[in-house]
């Protein structure tokens, strides 16, 4: 394309905030990346600590780390949109704060990517001294789901932001809503935009502590939007969304997306006969947006599953 030579093949996004414990060793890790050719986007939240201190000296040390300061703490997700919006490389991977890059992930990663949209690797859990617990975050989550319109992602995530590496023209700003989580429909969305790869040998060293930001295993998700009776609903529903208006999707698959997306937002209002025909009806939408039938089950399971609660 018209890339210029000096434009970074990836930029990596990491939001901060109160990072202080371990943040320095996190951009370590990344800086000393086997693979170079990387910008390091760091935007601290209005921290409280040491944040802003360590963003600027790793700043000062290393021309790719590009940080900004925000005013106010706005939140994950909107450090996320405005991490995104400086973003120059073509490719996206996503950092936390708290973990640890080995040091060819990324080279695993562009390697392992191929023709794909995304491809993420494996999260090998870690505790507050950065040793080993045993396993990796799919003992906890399932086996990782790859490969083409995997619409289970949307029920059933096994894709870790912090594990991912996906194509900029994937990434929209729409991802970072409070729910559904971005990693999970970013991967859905891969999968529908060339596919969805894994490569276990991208190892990111994940941080399981009492302070974590998302993933504390075996804890229930926090409170507030996405739990609660029609939270997990209106999430499923936000996620077929924003397969159905996502520019980097084969059209076929949008419409069908959209025919879909539209039955469940009518199922308060129909009777159980209705809202059995409204299933059916989107079972042969995913089927002829080329979902795997498996995965048409899937959905369907989930889908009845939620209506029941709701109602």
């Amino acid at each position: 394309g018209m890339r210029g030579s000096n434009l970074p093949s990836v930029s990596i996004l990491l939001p901060a905030f109160d990072g202080a414990a371990f943040l320095e060793r996190q951009i370590e890790t990344i800086l000393g990346q086997s693979r170079s050719d990387f910008e390091l986007l760091i935007h601290d939240d209005a921290s409280t600590d040491r944040t802003a201190e360590i963003v600027r000296a790793a700043a000062a040390r290393d021309p790719r780390v590009l940080p900004s300061f925000g005013a106010v703490n706005a939140g994950q997700a909107e450090s996320l949109k405005s991490l995104l919006r400086r973003a120059r490389g073509e490719l996206i991977a996503f950092s936390d704060q708290d973990d640890l890059w080995a040091p060819d992930k990324l080279a695993r990663s562009i390697d392992g990517l191929g023709t794909a949209a995304a491809v993420y690797g494996a999260s090998v859990l870690i505790d507050a001294e950065d040793r080993e617990i045993g396993g990796t975050l799919f003992d906890h989550i399932g086996p990782p789901v790859t490969g083409e319109r995997r619409i289970r992602l949307v029920f059933a995530n096994t894709v870790s932001g912090h594990a991912l590496l996906v194509r900029r023209n994937v990434v929209r700003e729409e991802a970072f809503a409070k729910r559904p989580l971005f990693d999970a429909v970013l991967g859905a969305a891969a999968s529908f935009a060339g596919g969805l790869v894994h490569v276990p040998e991208a190892i990111t060293y994940h941080r399981i502590h009492g302070a974590n930001q998302v993933n504390r295993i075996g804890s229930p998700a926090p409170a507030g939007e996405g739990s609660g009776r029609g939270g997990k609903f209106a999430e499923t529903t936000a996620g077929f969304r924003f397969l159905a208006e996502h520019p980097a999707l084969p059209d076929d698959a949008r419409a069908r997306l959209a025919a879909a997306t539209r039955a469940p937002e009518a199922f308060p209002e129909r009777g159980a006969l209705g809202r059995i025909a409204s299933l059916f009806a989107i079972g042969r939408d995913l089927e002829a947006a080329g979902c795997p039938r498996e995965d048409v089950a899937f959905a369907l399971r989930k889908l009845r599953a939620l209506v029941l609660k709701r109602l």
